[in-house]
């Protein structure tokens, strides 16, 4: 078989002018459909936690790694981070913050067919967009049919990610809530917002404001402590959080009333659950708050083995509690195909990162 001659580097910019949302959504879904079939192959979430040197106490040194396989797709992804980090108190919560004015985030992508290497990605744009695409997969399966008002917790690109998602696959938005801990940032979030959605987009100062009355509720933040309080909710509504965490850093959205008000709670890998020892499900079952036999995987769910919302009434979470790197090969196959399609990127000798035997 012939070898390829060059390898693409892709920048943020260059994901970020050719990227479709919905072909990440569609890839997505088909990365988990053949996740539970057992064609897809996934390998659990690794992270290294360390002191930093040279760093106050409580800087830690963190390096995260997964990969994944799409033969649909014919990509391998293996996805890393390189990063300070440290948890702060911000409005009387805990909140885990990102140090230093640049950060290491790539993305190999292999073709499997051949076992080349395709591109090299940054990270920081696409990484939010696969956390919100996962998330417009859950929202295709669990949305109510009627659904017209989202409450959205956060201003941050992942809340830019998780609203364009949600915005791409429930038609019938009509009114979306934003909240955040900086008005200010709120607000230009808001402004940014308004060209992505056809929905009317207003601020709220109140956390309660933004449960009240939302169809559903989505958190995308980087609290470490819940953002609401699960006595707000009503009947009916969709609860979405992204906080994984793991044993070195117990965080979480979302709280135990919102579990216990929950019909059926859906996450993206029930073992990550358990090897990260994460506190918004392993914690609560230790405590026996949810019974373990109504935590599915969001596989599941796109198969039709489990049933999604069963009435328009019961309250759904869908925790989309870590990072995979199936996802990481479903969106960045999407990445790569657009970027070709628009001669986007640098392209470099492929012959650097080869051994020829």
């Amino acid at each position: 078989m012939e070898l390829q001659e060059t390898t693409l580097i892709l920048k943020n910019e260059d994901i970020e002018n050719v990227l479709s949302v919905r072909a990440c959504i569609d890839a997505v879904e088909e990365a988990f459909k053949q996740l539970r079939s057992g064609t897809a192959k996934n390998l659990p979430r690794a992270r290294i936690y360390t002191p930093a040197p040279g760093h106050e106490t409580g800087t830690l040194y963190w390096f995260n790694n997964l990969a994944g396989a799409v033969p649909a797709l014919d990509t391998m992804a293996l996805r890393i981070d390189s990063r300070l980090t440290r948890e702060v108190m911000k409005g009387g919560k805990k909140r885990k913050e990102l140090l230093g004015k640049s950060t290491i985030g790539l993305i190999f992508l292999f073709r499997m067919s051949t076992g080349e290497l395709l591109a090299i990605m940054d990270d920081p744009y696409l990484s939010p967009v696969r956390v919100g695409a996962t998330t417009g997969v859950a929202l295709r399966y669990l949305a109510g049919e009627d659904d017209s008002v989202l409450g959205l917790f956060g201003s941050g690109s992942q809340a830019r990610a998780q609203l364009q998602a949600a915005s791409a696959v429930v038609k019938g938005l009509k009114e979306i809530k934003v909240f955040s801990m900086n008005p200010e940032r709120r607000d230009k979030f808001i402004q940014a917002m308004r060209g992505e959605t056809e929905a009317e987009i207003m601020g709220v100062s109140d956390p309660e404001a933004v449960v009240r009355g939302s169809d559903i509720v989505l958190c995308a933040t980087n609290s470490s402590e819940p953002v609401f309080d699960g006595a707000w909710l009503e009947r009916g509504t969709t609860v979405v959080s992204i906080v994984g965490g793991d044993h070195t850093l117990k965080r979480r959205e979302i709280d135990d009333t919102v579990l216990e008000k929950s019909r059926a709670i859906f996450a993206n890998s029930k073992l990550q659950i358990r090897l990260d020892e994460q506190a918004t499900l392993f914690d609560s079952a230790k405590k026996e708050i949810k019974r373990a036999d109504v935590v599915y995987e969001l596989g599941d769910l796109v198969t039709g083995n489990v049933p999604g919302r069963t009435s328009q009434d019961e309250i759904i979470t869908y925790h989309n509690n870590c990072g995979m790197g199936i996802q990481f090969a479903a969106v960045g196959a999407i990445a790569y195909r657009q970027a070709v399609a628009a001669k986007a990127g640098r392209q470099v000798p492929a012959d650097w990162f080869r051994t020829v035997l």
